[in-house]
């Protein structure tokens, strides 16, 4: 199992922010995890699970979804076993400029640089269907002056 802990402002386990493509590409095979799919400035890895979206060939984005061979925790907490409204407010927690939306809406967490994207029963695959579950959990350069 690929362990991909989020560490705002930084990186998703050991894929970087500013980590050039090659060399994230090299990683992510190296630990057993081919380019699945590429489409313009955007990689897939893990059955398009892992999503890394470049500028001037540097990763700026890192995106992590659901997956059999991923646990993408946030401290201790798995980022896909824990309720949109709850994973928001635990974001919300280390924020300094709160999104202006609802708990467990679409939102970015700018002085962390944290998204959080697409919230449906659909996705709480691990808890049966029944919790509003993230479809995507990303992290990129914070942004200090968005309002």
């Amino acid at each position: 199992m690929l362990n991909l802990p989020i560490r705002p402002s930084f990186g998703v386990g050991p894929i970087l922010l500013g980590m050039r493509k090659e060399n994230a590409r090299r990683l992510l095979d190296d630990l057993g995890y081919p380019l699945s799919a590429e489409h313009g400035n955007l990689d897939y890895f893990c059955e398009n699970a892992i999503q890394l979206e470049y500028e001037d060939e540097q990763i700026r984005f890192i995106g992590v979804s659901q997956h059999t061979d991923i646990l993408c925790c946030y401290g201790d907490q798995d980022v896909f076993d824990i309720s949109a409204e709850s994973l928001f407010r635990l974001f919300a927690a280390g924020e300094t400029n709160l999104p202006n939306v609802p708990p467990g809406e679409t939102a970015f967490f700018p002085a962390q640089g944290l998204n959080l994207w697409e919230a449906d029963e659909q996705y709480d695959y691990q808890g049966g269907f029944k919790r509003r579950i993230y479809a995507q959990v990303g992290v990129e350069k914070p942004r200090q002056n968005d309002n």
